[in-house]
């Protein structure tokens, strides 16, 4: 065996279980931002350490390799010198406190899908209430028009009695939709113009 490639080997272990020690510490610092992928991993003591973290030198490792190293890098940080047992703590610890994510998550998800269907609901409104002065704005330049319509010279008699009549029974039937009462609206009531738009 080529003692050089197993103290190589070593060399990788210890690397790999002093990152992971410093991501455990980081990651208690903000759990919130801890991936999924590593909730998982904090499981048990054998997902642990096959956790792979990408771009990092925390691989996956043998769990009595990494009880092992543990022991030796951390005991100095280990109340009774036991580092595994000191590492596993932090595991432990990151642990719980991933596990409180999911229902705060669920909650700020049903709150962003209520202030969203919320906005949604507010961007139709707005739209509707634009439509709606749209047509509004339309059926008053058509009556209008209309109304001067029946009073042009060149229009006989016949047809003119008979656009007033048309007039004067629209105005009764639809006059209230156009006119609210001060009663069911603050806003000045719309007014035809004869001869004129409004």
């Amino acid at each position: 065996m080529n003692p050089r490639g197993a103290y190589s080997k070593k060399d990788r272990n210890i690397i790999n279980v002093e990152a992971r020690h410093q991501w455990c510490l980081a990651a208690l610092k903000a759990p919130s931002q801890v991936p999924e992928d590593c909730i998982r991993a904090l499981a048990s003591q054998r997902s642990f350490a096959a956790m792979r973290l990408p771009r990092t030198s925390v691989q996956p490792i043998a769990l009595n390799t990494l009880k092992a190293i543990a022991d030796e890098i951390l005991a100095r940080r280990a109340p009774e010198g036991k580092g595994f047992l000191y590492l596993d703590a932090l595991r432990v610890a990151l642990k719980n406190k991933t596990a409180e994510r999911p229902e705060v998550r669920a909650a700020e998800s049903r709150r962003r899908r209520h202030d969203q269907s919320f906005d949604e609901m507010r961007k139709q409104l707005r739209l509707t209430e634009k439509l709606n002065l749209q047509r509004t704005h339309a059926y008053v330049d058509l009556f209008s028009k209309l109304v001067a319509l029946t009073k042009a010279a060149s229009v006989d008699e016949v047809m003119r009695l008979r656009l007033h009549n048309l007039l004067q029974d629209h105005k009764h039937l639809y006059t209230p939709l156009l006119s609210p009462s001060v009663e069911a609206s603050s806003q000045r009531p719309l007014h035809v113009i004869s001869g004129g738009k409004p």
